[in-house]
């Protein structure tokens, strides 16, 4: 009989069973003690600014406050399918304004219900939304001229989270931010906390006399030195278009006087 056998024999058919049990629950703990714990929904939530405007195909932030920190909260944006669009011309989404992965949307999706009867959702990443159907003068119930999207957000435990929402049609968007706690259908009911801005998307096209300004308007390097400059482009009505700003650098060379002739 071998040195374990004996030893087995000794503690019995009880003892064998206690060192099973202590055994199992010390595996137990361990397991326990590294699982992941989900954060808990927020129990406030609220969005900043309360309206903006910037130009349309242009990633624009907004920051929520949300309580307790570290808490998670639902997004939705919704906005209206114009006179004479065709079907999937309307696309709207969450961007990143930040190199913070809290910013990035997870699990895009449709309302439940009419608010997201006309609301296709395109793979991404970043998944996006389009109206599924093209204007509708009489528009049933369960097919609205809207495109309604909803994506979920973590604190990543300060308390505010910059989101970017982004569009390429001019018009209104509705942007709620709140905590899905009640009925949970991708929408903000009644009881549920939340926060909601208005964004308004305006038209960019070469039309609209765009100007560009570039900083600093001088600058003196020795030569050899590189120096960066930035410049932001604007539309006619003064909206930063976000996507269009560029930097230039430019390597300082010695300068040749010009040839003179006899």
């Amino acid at each position: 009989m071998t040195g374990t056998s004996k030893a087995l024999k000794r503690l019995g058919v009880a003892g064998l069973s206690t060192v099973l049990m202590t055994t199992g629950l010390a595996a137990f703990g361990a397991v326990a003690a590294n699982a992941v714990v989900a954060p808990p929904p927020a129990t406030s939530v609220s969005l900043s600014p309360d309206s903006d405007t910037a130009a349309a195909d242009t990633c624009n932030a907004f920051t929520a406050t949300v309580a307790p920190t570290g808490s998670t909260f639902q997004v939705n944006i919704t906005q209206g399918v114009p006179s004479g669009a065709a079907a999937h011309s309307v696309t709207i989404g969450f961007c990143n304004p930040t190199n913070k992965p809290e910013g990035n949307a997870a699990g895009t999706r449709k309302p439940t219900g009419n608010i997201g009867g006309n609301t296709t959702v395109n793979a991404g990443p970043p998944a996006t939304c389009d109206n599924t159907n093209a204007f509708n003068a009489a528009p049933p119930a369960g097919t609205p001229n809207e495109v309604s999207c909803t994506a979920d957000f973590t604190d990543d435990g300060d308390g505010t989270l910059t989101f970017g929402v982004i569009s390429n049609t001019a018009g209104n968007m509705d942007v709620t931010a709140f905590s899905d706690t009640g009925t949970v259908n991708g929408v903000r009911d009644v009881g549920e906390p939340g926060d909601s801005s208005t964004k308004t998307w305006v038209a960019n096209s070469a039309t609209n006399s765009n100007t560009i300004s570039c900083t600093p308007t001088s600058a003196t390097n020795d030569v050899g030195d590189t120096h960066t400059f930035k410049c932001t482009v604007k539309n006619s009505g003064g909206v930063a278009l976000r996507t269009r700003r560029s930097a230039m650098s430019l390597l300082a060379v010695p300068m040749l006087a010009p040839a003179t002739t006899q």
